[in-house]
């Protein structure tokens, strides 16, 4: 079987609150419409949203066992939990023996060193698009918020990229939580992400923190592939004037800053429902996002046809093997 991701894409905003949601559900949407296919994996574990931009149901996924030999695929009806999801048989946060211990995904037929089944969770489909969110991870106790430290975080991150079957995708996207802190900095040691989209208001606070989070990334051999204005103006129903409510923008000056062609600014979007609804019934907001998604594939760092082949990620890599 062929489980392959071409290339993974960071969605990333240093402050909290841009929209960075918001642009990574616009872009895989983008990207599935002009043909791609797409993976959406929402990592913001603290505030998961892409659910409800999406209209996807929060119930629990399930694992599958994938047997990697003749492409088989069994389904299995025990709903995914929190602790399946971050435990492995190598830590020490649960006793030997108890449910935690059993993760599935440790749980591979060996031969010759080479495993032949593995568990991965299934992943929830919205307009062609695989989704996998905390969202559908919840535990079962339902307090309905998340509040884990920084181990745990970092875990679940990597996992929840690592355990779904992601089957062949032309581009993966990640929805990033902000901040440059413990969880950026494991899920770029262990996941090849080969780009990134910097998500910011025109906001002088926003901008400089999105300064540090773009040179957080390039230290990190991350390029910048685009920079997203968001919310960079509203226009007045009265008199179709754009109305800056951030001050005028500073996209001009952040796209010498990092040596890119252009950035791409987005309105403020009033939209009741999903997303994805609002967004294909709105030609010109849907324009914008085609423009995102043709600087993604276009550009020579995510371009599937890229001759950087470093940057493919094969599934089969699978940690605690």
């Amino acid at each position: 079987m062929s489980l392959k991701v071409s290339r993974i894409v960071a969605v990333h905003g240093c402050k909290g609150g841009v929209g960075k949601s918001t642009v990574a559900a616009g872009i895989a949407l983008a990207l599935k419409e002009q043909g791609c296919s797409v993976g959406l994996c929402d990592l913001d574990i603290c505030g998961p949203n892409i659910a409800s931009l999406l209209g996807v149901e929060e119930s629990h996924v399930k694992w599958i066992q994938v047997d990697l030999d003749d492409s088989t695929i069994e389904y299995d009806e025990r709903e995914a939990t929190a602790s399946e999801a971050c435990c492995s048989n190598s830590t020490t946060c649960c006793k030997e023996g108890s449910s935690c211990c059993s993760d599935p995904f440790t749980d591979v037929a060996l031969n010759g060193g080479i495993p032949t089944t593995v568990s991965l969770l299934q992943p929830k489909v919205i307009h062609g698009i695989r989704v996998m969110s905390f969202a559908f991870i919840k535990s079962k106790t339902e307090l309905g918020y998340a509040a884990f430290r920084g181990p745990m975080l970092d875990q679940i991150s990597s996992e929840l990229v690592l355990k779904t079957h992601w089957g062949q995708l032309d581009y993966l996207i990640l929805d990033l939580p902000p901040g440059t802190s413990d969880v950026i900095i494991s899920l770029i040691e262990e996941i090849p992400i080969c780009g990134l989209v910097a998500v910011s208001t025109p906001h002088h606070m926003s901008v400089k923190d999105t300064v540090r989070g773009i040179r957080f990334f390039e230290d990190n051999q991350i390029k910048l592939v685009c920079l997203v204005e968001n919310m960079s103006y509203f226009i007045c129903d009265g008199c179709d004037k754009l109305h800056y409510l951030f001050g005028q923008s500073l996209s001009e000056t952040m796209t010498e800053l990092f040596g890119i062609e252009e950035a791409v600014r987005l309105p403020m979007m009033k939209f009741q429902g999903h997303f994805a609804d609002y967004l294909m019934s709105n030609a010109d907001i849907l324009e914008k996002f085609n423009n995102i998604a043709n600087i993604i594939m276009n550009s020579q760092i995510t371009a599937l046809s890229s001759a950087n082949t470093n940057n493919r990620y094969s599934i089969l890599i699978y940690n605690n093997i």
